[in-house]
């Protein structure tokens, strides 16, 4: 029997960890004030070309592995949706994936019981495996299907659908804003009839919406199931300059970073209200170039240019009216009647 001064000794270090962990992962998750980073404006992100075929050894589904796992059923029904509904060159990367998942409930992990964490589930790219925690588990496997039916990893370069990440050098994250929101897009569009999707990414959704729009949804759709983010960048700078999309990009990560009014104090907070108008800015002006290269009618590029100006302004969350974006149209047209007469010289 071990003496009970080693017990008591043994129980005292576990609680002072213990209560180290709790104070850590409390302090992490209560602060006021975040310190915005002034460098998180690069404008100089590395943009790594992802083969345009990955060499996949088998195109088939190995359900007798999917009926051993937990969540056979969702898993199962996510795999019959999807492809239902794309071909299978779209799915290479899901097809790359799928047999090789791991779903882990960490509804028992210490997190999760003291409720240190917001977190719903994660997909790791690097061991391609899902957690779960929270309630609504159902929902969560599907966004986390998406992320793994979505992503690559080329030695430590991770692409996951319009996002891209370096596991040695977190500086160099890229689209985190604009994945996050048409994951849960493509969630509620594909399984919203079979579960209630909630989201913490109203607004990232929102603008992947307006991107969409501009893009097309299917060509969207195989982008993002591709993880071609590459593509996604070649068919907006035929309506804007590189930098400006990127400009685009970050300030979304930077919305989807600090957007949470209890932790911002009222400076932080007009700083993120001008990102977010020049968000909008971009989407009103990305459309109009692409609305004036159509081959129809002034007309129809009118109503086509007014009534995406006037889906902006129903959403207050945008910061943008419809007169304020017209206004933006105004100075377009200026701006292309300068280059004009200076070309016509």
């Amino acid at each position: 029997m071990m003496p009970l001064g080693i017990v008591s000794s043994l129980l005292h270090l576990f609680v002072s960890i213990y209560t180290f962990y709790v104070v850590f992962k409390v302090s992490d998750k209560i602060k006021i004030n975040y310190k915005f980073d002034k460098d998180f404006f690069d404008k100089n992100v590395v943009m790594i070309h992802l083969p345009k075929e990955l060499l996949v050894e088998s195109k088939s589904i190995n359900f007798d592995r999917i009926n051993e796992n937990k969540f056979k059923d969702t898993i199962t029904y996510f795999c019959v949706v999807l492809t239902n509904h794309f071909d299978r060159d779209t799915l290479n990367c899901f097809y790359q994936n799928i047999n090789s998942l791991i779903v882990k409930d960490n509804i028992d992990s210490l997190d999760d019981l003291l409720n240190l964490t917001d977190t719903l589930g994660i997909y790791y790219n690097q061991d391609n495996s899902i957690k779960l925690y929270k309630k609504n588990k159902r929902a969560t496997l599907y966004h986390e299907l998406f992320h793994m039916a979505s992503s690559y990893v080329d030695n430590n370069n991770m692409f996951s659908g319009f996002s891209y990440s370096n596991q040695n050098d977190d500086s160099k994250d890229f689209g985190d804003g604009l994945n996050e929101g048409y994951t849960d897009l493509l969630t509620k569009r594909y399984f919203g009839n079979v579960e209630v999707c909630e989201s913490d990414y109203d607004f990232e959704i929102l603008i992947a919406s307006f991107i969409e729009e501009i893009v097309g949804k299917d060509l969207m759709e195989k982008l993002y199931l591709t993880a071609d983010f590459q593509g996604l960048m070649g068919i907006l700078k035929r309506y804007a300059y590189e930098d400006e999309i990127r400009i685009f990009i970050k300030d979304l990560d930077f919305v989807l970073k600090y957007n949470d009014e209890n932790k911002l104090n009222k400076k932080n907070n007009k700083i993120l209200n001008e990102v977010i108008k020049n968000i909008s800015e971009f989407l009103v002006r990305t459309n109009y170039r692409k609305v004036s290269m159509m081959d129809v009618s002034d007309d129809v590029k009118k109503r086509l240019i007014n009534s995406f100006n006037r889906k902006i302004d129903k959403h207050p969350g945008l910061l943008l009216s419809l007169d304020g974006a017209n206004k933006i149209i105004e100075k377009e047209i200026e701006r292309n009647k300068l280059i004009n007469g200076y070309y016509s010289r």
